[in-house]
């Protein structure tokens, strides 16, 4: 792994530019308080360092990103920035077009989005009366800002009442704007002062809404809201809430995706055969949702205090299990932070029980590490480690990974001795461009509750350089790999699934026939997170996932340098029903 700062950011270190491509894992630093270098500098605030980092916000697509940070005036009232894509497009004490009259901006909360069109949502107070101080805004890379809430506004929809107390937990959509306001006043009543709104109409509002699938088979309502753990996907119809219904305080607290719980304190991780209560609170787990409504969370349980964490339900890493296969460190404490993008990727943040001060690891994928406490920083982007600086820790809960596969995070840089050198804030490129051209996506749900997922990855040295993995998959069921020269969307229905390699044209053929060069029969893991080759014979025996060989089993076809293939995984789903069978999404890969 390389960590470094492209030589092309010099002093304008601030101005990101999306384009840029990075390998080897790279970390690229965008802030530090480092203040002897340039990445300790804001473009619009000259003369001033950097003192202080909030956490980030990026968009799906890894093309915008916000942050707030604060800087060396020396004054309380104007040193907070709102900085996106580089540049600072709002600052503390200042009065934009869209502060009211006679008022200015006070403070930034921590918590904001921002989407692939480029508008960001963000709360904050102006100064003044504080009576109607709070606001919700809307901006748009580029252009300006909108007021979209204000503390004392007529609340849009039932009940009748205006916005009062605090607005927060801002979330942005294509169009709009969500938000968390902690009283309506004027209404009918205590029980449902507290609402989440999602463009400009009340989500849910606690009690009267009450999530579907509660665990205990009640039908509470909302008691609050977790703030700042609320998420909306671009297109507002996927979203996850954290809170506390009513009831019994020992067990009210839930994780709810699309208004159904999926989990819930002192109950089990559905599905996931571990007896252990979950434990929740207001500060654990932490979760994320992606653009595409996939989620993950981490926490503990309640009796083992083992440290837990989940992607879409399915347990991904565990205290006292390998961080990843082949490791030989495993999982020593809580998890810091989780995060997957819509693509099928996810990253688990935690302490293994490697030598303290590098036992800190960002793992991707569970398959190995990209980053870890210790390695060294190149702050100033010469292609040298001759700063003297390291990572000393990563942030909690601050961790966003975007679908090209950016890992925007925040955390502590140190010097040789150990002594902290402040905050820093960026993100590691993480190697490995996804190969091929999906379609057919996402594949039906199994048996599971999700979509198998199939991906691929050039650089194994074997046969046709490909290798497809398979996750998301039924537990412990059968598959093996088909190709084709042609394909068709959204295919033919088969079983339980969609058959996507006929085009009418072009045969398809299979992997697990007589004198196929590798044998491609496999079984899920347990958790569906791995799809293991069985064959006793090819290189691709014992493996994870699929070496694919030289010739494609369609009349000995060679997959030559610059032709296109398409694959599916077929796959047992029986889980569901006795001789019930589901595919993957398929895969076009043109060979190098």
């Amino acid at each position: 792994m390389r960590l470094s700062v492209p030589a092309s950011v010099g002093l304008l270190c601030a101005v990101f530019a999306p384009s840029t491509v990075q390998a080897n894992d790279e970390l690229i630093v965008i802030y530090s308080e480092v203040a002897t270098d340039a990445s300790s500098q804001v473009l619009g605030a000259p003369g001033f360092f950097i003192d202080a980092i909030d956490r980030f916000a990026a968009s799906p697509n890894g093309q915008n990103w916000a942050i707030t940070l604060q800087i060396d005036t020396g004054n309380f009232f104007d040193d907070e920035l709102l900085v996106v894509n580089g540049v600072m497009v709002a600052r503390e004490g200042s009065s934009p077009s869209f502060v009211p009259p006679g008022r200015a901006l006070e403070v930034f909360d921590a918590t904001m989005r921002i989407n692939d069109l480029g508008a960001y949502a963000f709360s904050g107070e102006f100064n003044g009366n504080t009576v109607d101080d709070d606001f919700v805004a809307r901006g748009v890379v580029g252009g300006g800002i909108s007021l979209l809430a204000r503390e004392g506004d007529p609340l849009t929809g039932a009940p009748a009442g205006w916005l009062a107390d605090t607005l927060d937990s801002a979330v942005v959509t294509n169009g709009s704007v969500g938000y968390e306001v902690d009283s309506i006043d004027g209404g009918p009543g205590f029980a449902d002062d507290n609402a989440l709104m999602l463009n400009q109409s009340i989500l849910v509002r606690t009690g009267v809404d009450a999530p579907a699938g509660q665990m205990g088979g009640g039908s509470e309502t909302w008691e609050t809201f977790d703030r700042g753990k609320y998420w909306v996907s671009n297109d507002g119809l996927h979203h996850l809430i954290q809170g506390d219904l009513t009831g019994n305080a020992q067990e009210d607290h839930v994780i709810v995706v699309n208004g159904q719980v999926v989990l819930q304190e002192r109950f089990p991780i559905p599905g996931s055969g571990l007896p252990d209560l979950v434990a929740l609170n207001a500060l654990q787990p932490d979760a994320f949702l992606a653009d595409s409504g996939d989620w993950m969370a981490e926490g503990q349980f309640l009796v083992s205090f083992r440290a837990w964490a989940v992607y879409n339900g399915i347990p991904v890493a565990l205290q006292d299990s390998l961080i990843h296969p082949g490791a030989t460190e495993i999982w020593d404490a809580p998890f810091h932070a989780v995060t997957c993008n819509s693509v099928g990727d996810y990253v688990v943040v935690g302490s293994s029980d490697a030598t303290p001060g590098q036992d800190q690891v960002v793992v991707f994928n569970g398959q190995r590490v990209v980053a870890r406490q210790g390695d060294p920083v190149d702050l100033d982007g010469n292609g040298l480690f001759d700063d003297n600086v390291y990572v000393e820790a990563f942030g909690e809960n601050d961790f966003t990974l975007t679908n090209d596969r950016k890992l925007f995070f925040t955390g502590l840089l140190m010097d040789g001795s150990g002594a902290t050198q402040g905050d820093f804030a960026g993100y590691i490129q993480i190697d490995g461009t996804p190969v091929g051209v999906p379609f057919c996506q996402p594949a039906n749900l199994n048996c599971n509750g999700t979509s198998t997922t199939l991906s691929g990855q050039f650089g194994t040295g074997l046969g046709s350089d490909l290798h497809l993995s398979a996750t998301h998959g039924p537990s412990n069921e059968f598959g093996y790999f088909l190709v084709s020269a042609g394909f068709s969307e959204p295919g033919i229905a088969l079983s339980r699934g969609r058959f996507c390699l006929l085009d009418g044209v072009n045969p398809f053929g299979r992997y697990n026939v007589n004198n196929t060069s590798f044998n491609s029969i496999g079984i899920f893991s347990a958790d569906g997170q791995t799809f293991n080759n069985l064959s006793g014979t090819g290189t691709s025996a014992g493996n994870t996932g699929f070496d694919v060989p030289a010739n494609a089993p369609v009349a000995g076809n060679p997959l030559l340098s610059g032709s296109t293939w398409n694959f599916q995984l077929w796959h047992r789903d029986s889980c569901a029903a006795a001789g019930e069978s589901n595919f993957s999404n398929g895969l076009s890969v043109t060979i190098p």
